[in-house]
């Protein structure tokens, strides 16, 4: 497979099934997730292990690639920058948690794919300022489409968080993706994370989240793990889901 490195353990698989595409401005989106990610969570995203964008026919998914890293298939062809960054931020955020790829949904995977799908909202948003900064905005407005799309897949925020988790948490508890529920609870929670990106810190201890039997026990971790730049926050998020 040949590969183009954009960062120091960031790589794009050439694929014609990526169509053609300006290599200059989606590689900089990209690289653009991993440097918030390092403002957010600190520079050791730079050397985590290997991850290798690739192309899948089928939903967005991240693999572990045995001792190369991992590998994220990205369904996107073409010029389509605002999938580019919602399709990877999602995926990179599971490279970031760095927990078992076995693809099943039991224990807590169903908060790691809220928290992942909360990564994907977040850089759209990031894009909209990026319209500007790198200058990809046109007489078309590429930044209103943008907005136009992070609308579109932004989920509804709950005004009772605490109720909605316990009328939902059986269907939480099944083996089957929920994307509807994911994205209420990644809207509802998305304030706590702009208001202090410090609490993005929390994926760093997340492990591996199907051996978590519940919420509570997460959390008595998580504020065990907890440093002085977030602490506050991460009370917070607790008081508005528990």
């Amino acid at each position: 497979m040949i590969t183009n490195r954009i960062s120091t353990n960031l790589y794009v698989a050439e694929d014609p099934r990526f169509g053609n595409y300006n290599k200059d401005i989606v590689y900089r989106l990209l690289q653009q997730v991993q440097i918030d990610f390092s403002n957010w969570i600190g520079n050791d995203v730079f050397h985590t292990s290997d991850c290798i964008i690739s192309y899948k026919d089928e939903c967005p998914t991240i693999y572990d690639n045995g001792q190369i890293g991992h590998k994220i298939c990205l369904h996107v062809s073409g010029d389509d920058w605002w999938r580019w960054v919602y399709q990877f931020s999602h995926e990179y955020c599971h490279h970031l948690i760095n927990g078992t790829m076995s693809g099943d949904i039991s224990g807590m995977i169903w908060f790691e794919e809220a928290i992942c799908d909360l990564s994907a909202i977040a850089h759209l948003k990031r894009l909209i300022v990026l319209c500007d900064v790198l200058r990809i905005d046109s007489l078309l407005s590429y930044k209103d489409y943008v907005i136009l799309c992070l609308h579109a897949n932004l989920g509804s925020a709950q005004k009772n968080c605490r109720e909605y988790l316990r009328s939902n948490m059986a269907t939480l508890e099944q083996p089957v993706y929920q994307r509807e529920i994911y994205s209420n609870l990644s809207a509802t929670i998305l304030p706590f994370f702009e208001e202090n990106n410090h609490l993005w810190k929390i994926i760093l201890h997340f492990g591996d989240m199907r051996k978590w039997d519940s919420l509570e026990d997460l959390f008595s971790h998580l504020f065990y793990t907890s440093d002085d730049s977030y602490s506050v926050s991460l009370r917070k998020l607790y008081n508005l889901l528990l």
